[in-house]
C-alpha cells in the first residue's frame, strides 16, 4: 500500500492530516505538531520519536534514543509479522517465541542484542567470530534455522551469487522465514560489476583502489572506479540488484511467497517514498521437480 499523494501533501501542509494519520495507525496524536512531522514509536527501544516525514529514508530517520535507522525498524517489523503474525515491538515478542532458532548476517547491535534475548538467535560475521561464509556455510547450518536475517549483505557477496542464495535456502527449515534487504533498482537485470571474478586482490595505487582479477581461464583483469560501502577499502560492492533479477534469484533457490514491502507502517515510523530497495520477505519452499534438502 502506498500513502495517497493527497494525504502526503496534506501532512506536509499541517497538523490536520497528521492527526488523521495517527488515528489510522491507532496512535494518539500530540497536542502540538509542526507541519510535516510524524510521531511514532521505535519498535526496537520503545522510545517516542517525532521526525519530519522527509527524514524517513532507508538509511535515515534515526531514533534519537537508540540510533536505529528506518531500515532497522522495517526489518524488525517484517520479522515480527512473518514469525508471529502481527507487528509487535521487539520487547513485546511473546515468551513462547524463545524456541525459534535464528541467525543474523552482520546484524547491527541495535537489534542483534535484543533478538538474542527473545530467540535462540546468533549473529555472525564474515571477518570475525562467530564466522559465516554464505558461499560455504557448512553442513551444520543445513535446515537449522526458523529465520535468517540478511540486511545489506548480498550486494557484497562474491559471484556467482546464485550459490549464496541456494545456501541461504538450505540453511532454513521448511517454511522458514528470510528477511532480506539489498539496494536494488527497477531495471530488468541485475548488474554484476565483476562477472568473471575468480582469484582477486584489491591494490592501492596513488591513493586509489584497483581490483586485480585472474579469471578461471588465466586472463588478468583490472578494474578501477570501485564502489565501497562504508568508505574506501571497506566492503566492496559486487553488484547492483534489480527487483526482477532478485526475484528470479530467490525463486531459483527455492523460495516462495516472495514479497517486496512498500507499504508504510506509521506506528513504527516506516514510510517508503520510493519503490526501490525496500525490504523483502520470502519463505523456504522446494524447487519444482527437486526434493527438499536433507
Amino acid at each position: 500500500m502506498r500513502i495517497p499523494r493527497a494525504l502526503v501533501d496534506a501532512l506536509r501542509r499541517g497538523v490536520w492530516a497528521g492527526r488523521r494519520m495517527y488515528a489510522m495507525a491507532g496512535m494518539a496524536a500530540p497536542k502540538r505538531m509542526a507541519p510535516g512531522t510524524l510521531a511514532f514509536e521505535c519498535n526496537l527501544c520503545a522510545a517516542r520519536c517525532a521526525l519530519p516525514i522527509g527524514e524517513l529514508q532507508r538509511e535515515g530517520g534515526c531514533c534519537p534514543a537508540c540510533g536505529a535507522i528506518m531500515r532497522y525498524r522495517a526489518v524488525m517489523h517484517h520479522l515480527s509479522v512473518g514469525l508471529i503474525g502481527k507487528s509487535l515491538a521487539v520487547g513485546e515478542f511473546p515468551a513462547e517465541a524463545k524456541h525459534l532458532v535464528g541467525i543474523g548476517m552482520s546484524d547491527p547491535e541495535q537489534y542483534a542484542n535484543l533478538l538474542a534475548r527473545r530467540f535462540r538467535y546468533a549473529n555472525t560475521f564474515y571477518h570475525t567470530e562467530p564466522r559465516l561464509d554464505i558461499r560455504a556455510p557448512g553442513a551444520r547450518h543445513d535446515r537449522a534455522y526458523d529465520f535468517v536475517i540478511s540486511s545489506d549483505v548480498f550486494e557484497h557477496v562474491d559471484p556467482p551469487v546464485a550459490l549464496a542464495f541456494g545456501n541461504l535456502r538450505r540453511m532454513l527449515k521448511p517454511h522458514g522465514l528470510l528477511v532480506l534487504t539489498v539496494p536494488f533498482t527497477m531495471h530488468d537485470e541485475t548488474v554484476e560489476h565483476f562477472p568473471e571474478l575468480h582469484h582477486y586482490a584489491i591494490e592501492e595505487r596513488d591513493g586509489t583502489h584497483v581490483l586485480v582479477n585472474h579469471t578461471a581461464d588465466g586472463r588478468r583483469q583490472e578494474f578501477g572506479d570501485l564502489i565501497f560501502h562504508g568508505g574506501p577499502g571497506n566492503t566492496l560492492e559486487m553488484r547492483v540488484f534489480s527487483e526482477a533479477g532478485l526475484r528470479r534469484d530467490l525463486e531459483a533457490a527455492g523460495f516462495t511467497r516472495i514479497e517486496f514491502h512498500r507499504e508504510p507502517c506509521f506506528r513504527w515510523g516506516i514510510y517508503w517514498a520510493e519503490p526501490w530497495s525496500v525490504p523483502v520477505t520470502a519463505f523456504a519452499g522446494t524447487v519444482p521437480g527437486r526434493a527438499a534438502p536433507r
